[in-house]
């Protein structure tokens, strides 16, 4: 039985980051068969555990054919304009502000969602800077609040950098950061192990995802 609800747990939970935080693709579209190539996801430092919560990063790079007449200024318009729709509500925003370095936008914003019968809310911190060659989104949790097994979700940040190359491929880097509390009853290393597997197995799909589509909208 603990076998069967750990299971559980690790499917509900990652689901539930999955689809209540990676919520930044703009109006999905059938992308092109050239469209971004995208490596296999790593994790650029080893994930474990810590405070009793399983903590890591993965990352994705994906490359496109550079194309002269893309704009940063064309994603973030589409970012924009797309937040009303991917965001339960806005609480404030846009502020300006500066991020890592970068002139950037700032907004309050919570997502809600149910999964295998779970209720996830998740507010959040969204920055979006730029520059002429160079993009950065990043959605950091604030406070989360969610019933039964997603509530072992305990902070997830989501992160997406674009770079606009001179001549070759243009570059988008996704990375998502999870920390996820461990039932008691899990054994440490078991736990790890297929919450990184589960992690990955959501994630690189929708790595690419993202990718093709903002690839159509700058």
């Amino acid at each position: 039985m603990k076998s069967m609800n750990s299971t559980r747990i690790f499917k509900t939970v990652v689901f539930s980051v999955s689809a209540a935080t990676l919520v930044v693709s703009l109006l999905l579209v059938s992308a092109p068969t050239w469209a971004a190539q995208c490596g296999e996801a790593t994790w650029p430092t080893q994930p474990g555990m810590s405070n009793g919560r399983f903590v890591g990063t993965l990352t994705a790079t994906c490359v496109f054919s550079h194309q002269e007449s893309r704009q940063i200024a064309n994603l973030e318009s589409a970012i924009i304009s797309g937040l009303p729709q991917q965001y339960a509500a806005i609480h404030s925003g846009p502020k300006a502000e500066e991020f890592e370095g970068i002139a950037s936008q700032y907004w309050d914003v919570s997502s809600r969602e149910k999964q295998n019968g779970d209720d996830v809310e998740i507010r959040k911190d969204v920055h979006l800077a730029t520059s002429p060659s160079h993009l950065v989104m990043a959605n950091t949790s604030t406070e989360i609040k969610a019933s039964g097994n997603a509530a072992f979700l305990k902070a997830v940040t989501n992160r997406f950098e674009v770079h606009i190359a001179q001549t070759e491929g243009d570059v988008v880097i996704i990375s998502r950061t999870v920390e996820i509390a461990k039932p008691w009853y899990a054994p440490s290393g078991t736990f790890v192990n297929r919450v990184k597997s589960a992690v990955r197995e959501t994630f690189e799909p929708e790595a690419k995802a993202v990718a093709e589509d903002w690839e159509t909208h700058f």
